[in-house]
């Protein structure tokens, strides 16, 4: 009887020390997959930060060529002005009598 009670004790210290291996397998199975997923987050993070910069980056492009495209406007604004009192001058100029 003592025999079959020492196997019976080993067969239960076997199961439990298959049963601790498998929850150690399982626990760095999770800590990996964690990693895993800690380091794709951490991908995604850059990612939009990238994102973000880029698009930080074009719309400062865009209200520099907007400031540009209103300087450039008021300066044909300005030219056109000048322009339509040199031909008004020019104009007046023309019907002023010579003779004065």
């Amino acid at each position: 009887m003592n025999g079959c009670a020492c196997s019976v004790a080993e067969m239960q210290l076997l199961h439990i020390q298959s049963v601790v291996s498998l929850h150690k397998v399982t626990t760095n199975r999770v800590e990996m997959e964690c990693k895993v997923k800690r380091v794709q987050w951490d991908l995604l993070e850059n990612r939009v930060e990238m994102e973000l910069q880029e698009d930080q980056a074009k719309m400062a492009t865009m209200e520099n060529w907007a400031h540009r495209e209103l300087r450039v406007e008021e300066a044909l604004k300005e030219i056109m002005a000048s322009q339509v009192l040199r031909a008004n001058k020019d104009h007046l100029d023309l019907l002023v009598p010579l003779d004065l």
